[in-house]
């Protein structure tokens, strides 16, 4: 494990010593390479994946659709976003279509996304097989879940620890985003619910609706998820329920529902929100100098850049960019 996405390279030297016809090890000691721009690849491995290698750029710059707007992650952990949003629809359309015919058919259906790259940033136009390894980078298989009520609410207030806990009358700046995984931070669509970031872990979920109606702790839901979730990753879930255990990659479904669609529009629903209240002081949270423009670009209310990854929230006006018709 020395690093991801190819970014270093771990060894351990050994010194051997042979005694008596029996090697052993004498020492060891680890040592870690760093990969960077200084670093020269190997001609001899160069030439020998040469085909394979411009085989897989091909492959990867084919176009399967166009979106028409486009398709960012900088803010998905403060305000409903188009990747989490792309990638739930994508779920639900090839569920529905699984479940035609079955005895799941008539079940409230909901679906769970996280924004697991915060820093995702296709333009609008093409959209390329690459630009859904950068929406959707893990290679999960879809997998679906069947929840009650309770569940459902413990598994949002496992998502709602993305926030740290935010006192109002504090004077002092104040981080909104705890040390969280962003994967970890399922939307999940189907339903409405706001987060009250006021109250401390574990009891943050308010307004928690299905269809209008608040939700009860019998009512079953199916959710479409990944292998990850659905095994225990994250501890949003335990012992889960599974009724669907697909070898379907999830990115493969997006990329299904991109060429189905031809061109997509991607929306946030909005069904998820934080409450807004007034602070003393300000609430920020960092994300990419990318960003600094990105809110007023996309006329998203209540984000402000300060400078230097900082951003500056306003929880009252955030709260505007949801419409009242999904508002709970």
């Amino acid at each position: 494990m020395a690093g991801s996405w190819g970014n270093s390279l771990g060894l351990i030297h050994f010194q051997l010593l042979n005694r008596d016809g029996k090697w052993e090890v004498f020492s060891s000691f680890p040592q870690l390479w760093y990969v960077d721009e200084t670093i020269e690849a190997a001609s001899e491995i160069v030439e020998a994946v040469k085909e394979q290698h411009e085989a897989t750029i091909d492959y990867v710059m084919a176009p399967v659709g166009i979106t028409t707007v486009p398709i960012t992650g900088y803010f998905s952990r403060v305000i409903d976003n188009e990747v989490t949003q792309l990638v739930n629809e994508a779920q639900l359309w090839y569920a529905r279509d699984y479940f035609k015919g079955t005895e799941f058919e008539g079940m409230p259906l909901l679906s769970a996304a996280a924004p697991f790259r915060t820093s995702t940033n296709v333009e609008a136009g093409d959209i390329r097989i690459m630009n859904a390894a950068d929406i959707y980078i893990y290679s999960n298989t879809l997998h679906v879940v069947r929840v009650n009520g309770i569940e459902l609410k413990g598994w949002l207030e496992k998502c709602a620890e993305n926030f740290n806990q935010i006192d109002p009358s504090s004077t002092e700046d104040q981080n909104l985003l705890a040390r969280f995984s962003s994967y970890n931070f399922d939307i999940i669509e189907g339903i409405n619910y706001q987060i009250d970031v006021r109250n401390p872990v574990g009891q943050r979920i308010v307004e928690l609706t299905y269809e209008g109606e608040e939700i009860e702790d019998d009512m079953e839901f199916l959710v479409v998820t990944n292998n990850y979730r659905a095994g225990g990753g994250g501890y949003h879930l335990v012992d889960a329920d599974i009724v669907l255990s697909s070898t379907v990659e999830n990115r493969s479904v997006i990329i299904d529902y991109i060429i189905e669609k031809g061109t997509i529009t991607p929306s946030p629903s909005f069904n998820w929100s934080i409450v807004p209240f007034e602070t003393a002081g300000r609430i920020t949270f960092t994300s990419s100098d990318e960003a600094a423009t990105l809110a007023e670009e996309l006329g998203i209310k209540g984000i402000k850049y300060i400078g230097d990854r900082l951003f500056e929230v306003d929880l009252v006006e955030l709260a505007e960019n949801v419409p009242q018709t999904v508002s709970n």
